[in-house]
Protein backbone atom coordinates (compact mmCIF):
# COMPACT_ATOMS: atom_id res chain seq x y z
CA UNK A 1 0.00 0.00 0.00
CA UNK A 2 1.20 3.45 -0.73
CA UNK A 3 0.40 6.88 0.69
CA UNK A 4 -0.90 5.69 3.89
CA UNK A 5 1.23 6.00 6.99
CA UNK A 6 1.18 5.83 10.50
CA UNK A 7 1.25 9.41 11.28
CA UNK A 8 -1.44 10.25 8.91
CA UNK A 9 -3.95 7.41 10.24
CA UNK A 10 -3.14 8.74 13.66
CA UNK A 11 -4.19 12.57 12.90
CA UNK A 12 -7.27 11.29 10.65
CA UNK A 13 -8.69 9.51 13.57
CA UNK A 14 -7.71 12.55 15.98
CA UNK A 15 -9.77 14.29 13.30
CA UNK A 16 -12.62 12.08 12.80
CA UNK A 17 -13.05 10.77 16.33
CA UNK A 18 -16.70 11.42 18.12
CA UNK A 19 -17.40 14.49 20.19
CA UNK A 20 -17.79 12.56 23.30
CA UNK A 21 -15.32 10.02 22.81
CA UNK A 22 -12.79 10.31 25.96
CA UNK A 23 -9.14 10.68 25.62
CA UNK A 24 -8.75 6.69 26.26
CA UNK A 25 -11.02 5.85 23.16
CA UNK A 26 -8.77 6.81 20.91
CA UNK A 27 -5.42 5.92 22.67
CA UNK A 28 -7.37 2.26 23.61
CA UNK A 29 -6.85 2.14 19.78
CA UNK A 30 -3.63 3.54 19.53
CA UNK A 31 -2.30 0.94 21.86
CA UNK A 32 -3.61 -1.92 20.03
CA UNK A 33 -2.39 -0.87 16.92
CA UNK A 34 0.92 -1.12 18.45
CA UNK A 35 1.19 -4.89 19.24
CA UNK A 36 0.43 -4.83 15.17
CA UNK A 37 3.10 -2.51 13.52
CA UNK A 38 6.77 -3.36 12.92
CA UNK A 39 9.25 -1.54 14.70
CA UNK A 40 9.16 1.10 11.85
CA UNK A 41 5.05 1.73 12.57
CA UNK A 42 5.99 1.95 16.35
CA UNK A 43 8.83 4.42 15.84
CA UNK A 44 6.25 6.79 13.67
CA UNK A 45 3.69 6.11 16.52
CA UNK A 46 6.20 7.26 19.08
CA UNK A 47 7.27 10.37 16.70
CA UNK A 48 3.25 11.23 16.85
CA UNK A 49 2.77 11.23 19.87
CA UNK A 50 5.92 13.18 21.01
CA UNK A 51 4.66 15.92 18.53
CA UNK A 52 1.01 15.64 20.00
CA UNK A 53 2.83 16.14 23.82
CA UNK A 54 4.52 19.32 22.30
CA UNK A 55 1.54 20.33 20.13
CA UNK A 56 -0.35 23.28 22.63
CA UNK A 57 -3.40 20.93 22.04
CA UNK A 58 -5.04 19.82 25.31
CA UNK A 59 -7.21 17.01 23.46
CA UNK A 60 -3.76 15.90 21.71
CA UNK A 61 -1.70 15.86 24.97
CA UNK A 62 -4.36 14.34 26.87
CA UNK A 63 -4.65 11.41 24.14
CA UNK A 64 -0.75 11.29 23.97
CA UNK A 65 -0.92 10.67 27.77
CA UNK A 66 -3.28 7.98 27.82
CA UNK A 67 -1.20 5.86 24.70
CA UNK A 68 -0.01 3.34 27.48
CA UNK A 69 1.21 0.43 25.16
CA UNK A 70 4.32 2.44 24.53
CA UNK A 71 5.43 2.68 27.93
CA UNK A 72 4.51 -1.32 28.37
CA UNK A 73 6.53 -2.14 24.88
CA UNK A 74 9.54 -0.19 25.85
CA UNK A 75 9.84 -2.07 29.21
CA UNK A 76 9.29 -5.06 27.73
CA UNK A 77 12.27 -4.36 25.10
CA UNK A 78 14.80 -3.15 27.64
CA UNK A 79 13.94 -6.32 29.74
CA UNK A 80 14.49 -8.58 27.16
CA UNK A 81 17.49 -6.86 25.92
CA UNK A 82 18.93 -7.24 29.76
CA UNK A 83 18.29 -10.51 29.96
CA UNK A 84 19.80 -11.82 26.79
CA UNK A 85 22.72 -9.98 27.52
CA UNK A 86 22.54 -11.59 31.03
CA UNK A 87 22.31 -14.78 29.62
CA UNK A 88 25.65 -14.12 27.22
CA UNK A 89 22.35 -14.69 23.97
CA UNK A 90 23.72 -11.08 22.52
CA UNK A 91 26.83 -9.21 22.82
CA UNK A 92 27.22 -5.53 22.01
CA UNK A 93 29.16 -4.14 19.56
CA UNK A 94 32.83 -3.92 20.73
CA UNK A 95 32.63 -7.12 23.10
CA UNK A 96 31.08 -5.85 26.01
Amino acid sequence: MTGFTVRGLMEYLFARRAPNLPPQGLADLVDRLLWCLDRNGSAEVQAVRTEWLQSGNLDKLRIALTISALLMLRIFVRSLSLSCSFCGLVTRPGGE
